[in-house]
């Protein structure tokens, strides 16, 4: 029977995983780890900057399977290859409270890859509904990140200073975040509601890691704002429109389309209705 331990038990990913595998042995980082140790299966529900430190000089068997959940791997499959360990890398897309069958878990390699405990362990998340992706390495995955979560914080501070410097130029005050959502529209709405989760439902510390741990992202932000800056001065807008249009028809099937607007004027609904 597979033991589970869990290092970060404490933390909101930590506390789901212990909810996952009842029994498992919860610890938080900086405590005695011996008994983790001891498990066949060994979760990192802790930072990136964190895996280093923890599994320093740690010697284990094959046998037993070390699992990280980070959102930005950064080399942390030779750094768990150290430990003599299996290692499984995956990355759930979501926060702790997303309900089983709307999960999805990026998994670095070929699923018919894995074996022993670690297939164990996907095998138990399948049966669970939990939907689980390939990625081809850590850096088509850590790639796809930046894209997604890395870029996703940076375009909260472009909104601040958008919104702060159109008020000034009006000669207005600037709105707060609720008066922008009481005006919203669907698509706004969507918008600056996921401003609000983003600033809300992740750490500070946690957001920096997924700018600053994105390879370049930083640097190409500034590099593509900046030639934004010029581009705008004499921007074609219906042309640049028009591509963007010919784009989301030629990548997004109809289908997702319009599973995607559903969702966006439900949750506009649903806000309504609760204010």
């Amino acid at each position: 029977m597979t033991k589970h331990g869990v290092i970060g038990a404490k933390g909101p990913m930590g506390n789901a995983l212990m909810e996952l595998f009842p029994g498992a042995v919860g610890v938080d980082k900086g405590s005695d780890l011996s008994a983790v140790w001891a498990c066949n299966a060994i979760w990192l529900a802790i930072p990136r900057d964190e895996v280093d430190k923890v599994l320093d000089d740690v010697r284990l068997q094959p046998s037993q399977v070390v699992i990280d959940i980070c959102s930005i791997k950064r080399g942390v499959a030779a750094v768990v290859r150290s430990t003599e360990a299996t290692h499984l890398s995956l990355h759930p897309m979501h926060g702790p409270n997303i309900r089983h069958d709307r999960q999805k878990w990026f998994l670095i390699g070929r699923r018919s890859d894995v074996s022993g405990v670690a297939n164990e362990v996907l095998t138990f998340l399948e049966g669970l509904g939990i939907t689980i992706i390939e990625a081809e390495s850590e850096d088509e995955h850590d790639f796809m990140m930046g894209i997604l979560l890395g870029m996703k914080e940076l375009l909260t501070l472009v909104m601040d200073r958008m919104i702060a410097a159109y008020a000034e130029d009006r000669g207005r005050g600037e709105p707060t975040i609720a008066k922008l959502l009481d005006w919203a529209s669907p698509v706004a709405n969507a918008v600056y509601g996921a401003y609000v989760h983003s600033v809300l439902r992740s750490n500070d510390a946690l957001r920096r890691e997924l700018v600053e741990g994105s390879k370049g992202v930083r640097e190409s932000a500034t590099r593509a704002l900046a030639a934004l800056a010029e581009e705008l001065k004499g921007l074609e807008l219906e042309a640049a429109f028009g591509r963007q249009h010919q784009r989301v028809e030629g990548e997004v099937s109809p289908a997702r389309q319009d599973d995607i607007s559903d969702h966006i004027n439900a949750w506009f609904e649903d806000v309504r209705a609760v204010r």
